[in-house]
């Protein structure tokens, strides 16, 4: 038995129904098998690519969010330490305008925390203390020029010196202290 492979042949023996359903099978084959081996696993790859290009767009957003959130956190956290350290050496001011107080037998008739007020700026001046005091005349002209020649460097809002007030014979004293800095 002889096979005759010869196409001519073949599709001559074909009616015309079996010639078109023939021709419409290669042409599907041929469009079909080069989108399956060369478009799609193409297409495909720029899909995953598409994927992880959003994913790594994502991930430095993250990335620079978490360094956003790490640096107002190191700012907030310096702000903290420089306001402990601000108090710090504000309470120590006061602890020391106490004792030279005391030295200068000046009889401080009270020290207390003067209330936060807004200047005209709109800036808040912070870490104010009103104090008043009774002495001589003498005593508080030591008590300024021992402050005055401290390592601390006094800032007043306000300094009234009273002769003769009714509950206090002699002169007083009261000023807000409102700047104190270390002198290095």
């Amino acid at each position: 038995m002889k096979i005759d492979l010869d196409f001519n042949s073949l599709i001559n023996r074909l009616n015309f129904r079996e010639q078109m359903l023939f021709f419409i099978t290669i042409m599907v084959a041929l469009t079909v098998l080069p989108y399956m081996l060369l478009y799609r696993p193409t297409w495909l790859k720029s899909e995953a690519m598409k994927v992880e290009i959003k994913n790594k767009e994502i991930q430095v957003k993250q990335k620079e969010d978490l360094a956003k959130v790490l640096k107002l956190k190191a700012q907030v956290n310096q702000e903290r330490e420089k306001r402990k350290r601000y108090l710090r050496d504000f309470s120590e001011l006061l602890g020391f305008i106490g004792q030279e107080a005391r030295k200068q037998k000046i009889e401080l008739l009270y020290i207390k925390p003067k209330e936060l007020s807004t200047t005209e700026g709109g800036s808040k001046e912070e870490n104010l203390a009103e104090l008043m005091m009774r002495g001589t005349y003498n005593s508080f002209y030591n008590f300024f020029k021992d402050i005055t020649s401290s390592h601390y460097l006094i800032g007043f809002q306000s300094l009234q010196i009273i002769n003769n007030i009714k509950d206090y014979p002699g002169l007083t004293a009261q000023a807000v202290v409102m700047a104190v800095y270390v002198k290095k």
